[in-house]
C-alpha cells in the first residue's frame, strides 16, 4: 500500500508530539511510533466499532516494527467515555504490567 502522509508537530514544550495525517498512515503506524518511542510494547486502546479492520491494521503495523501488542476493546459510543470506563483500562494495565517505556496507542475516537 502506498503511503501519503505528512507529518504535524505540535509544539506544547516539553510536551510537544507528532501526528500522521494522510492515506496509508495505519499501514505505516508501527515505523511513526518506533521511530519516536524507541519502544518494544504498544498497548492499542480501541473500541469495537473499529477493531477490525483499523485497530487491527495498527496492531499489524507496530508487530512488524518488532513491538509485542495487546488490543483492549471497549464499548462504541459517548457512554464509554467515563471514569468507570477509564478505570477499568487502568486495571487492564496494570494486569498487562505495562510500565512507563509502552506505547499506549489509541485507534477510534
Amino acid at each position: 500500500m502506498t503511503t501519503t502522509s505528512q507529518s504535524v508537530r505540535v509544539s506544547l514544550g516539553p510536551r510537544s508530539y507528532d501526528i500522521l495525517i494522510g492515506k496509508g498512515t495505519l499501514a505505516a503506524s508501527g515505523g511513526f511510533v518506533q521511530e519516536r518511542l524507541r519502544t518494544a510494547r504498544a498497548v492499542i486502546i480501541t473500541d469495537a466499532r473499529v477493531e477490525s479492520p483499523h485497530a487491527a491494521a495498527v496492531a499489524a503495523s507496530l508487530s512488524e516494527a518488532g513491538l509485542a501488542v495487546d488490543i483492549l476493546v471497549v464499548e462504541e459510543g459517548e457512554p464509554t467515555k467515563c471514569v468507570a470506563v477509564a478505570e477499568a483500562l487502568w486495571n487492564k494495565l496494570l494486569d498487562l504490567e505495562v510500565d512507563r517505556k509502552t506505547a499506549i496507542v489509541a485507534v477510534g475516537g
